[in-house]
């Protein structure tokens, strides 16, 4: 199966038979990496203009403080990126799309209704200026990625569904 889609801690994996959705997850360490890299470069920038200028003592220790900014930045994408590497065996299933039965499954496998009867929307979250992607069925709605400005766009996840059969928003 190959990676269809990923974005805001959701991937679609897809083949000609199967379309599944799976959590990948990583979405705060995307928060992490920027609020890190925003941290490193100010506190860095100002402790050399501080160390240069007025205080070389402060300002030694802001360019310490941007040096172990940035480290957690690095860090923090190092962690994302072996998040977003794991197979699909190792990751939480949200739905399955069944091309050939043109059914919608839950993770344990069992049928929730027609795939034309599925509709995605796009959810308001108070948390965040991004929305969330919801997949709304007759028997409920999945939270299928929140919304990050962080981690992606989720219309390549919109694409993907649609393609697929999922009534778009």
């Amino acid at each position: 199966m190959q990676c269809a889609a990923r974005a805001c801690g959701t991937a679609i994996y897809a083949d000609d038979q199967r379309v599944v959705v799976a959590d990948v997850g990583g979405n705060g360490l995307a928060v992490a990496s920027f609020v890190t890299a925003l941290l490193a470069v100010i506190s860095g920038v100002t402790g050399v203009a501080l160390f240069f200028t007025e205080s070389r003592s402060f300002g030694a220790v802001l360019v310490m403080v941007g040096l172990l900014a940035g480290c957690g930045c690095w860090l923090s994408n190092i962690l994302r990126a072996r998040r977003l590497g794991r197979p699909l065996a190792d990751l939480p299933v949200y739905f399955t799309l069944d091309r050939a039965a043109q059914k919608v499954l839950d993770p344990d496998g069992r049928a929730v209704c027609a795939i034309g009867a599925a509709k995605l929307e796009l959810a308001f979250q108070a948390t965040s200026s991004a929305r969330a992607l919801v997949l709304v069925t007759p028997h409920g709605r999945w939270v299928i990625a929140r919304g990050n400005p962080f981690a992606g766009s989720t219309d390549d996840l919109v694409q993907v569904l649609v393609a697929a059969g999922v009534v778009g928003p």
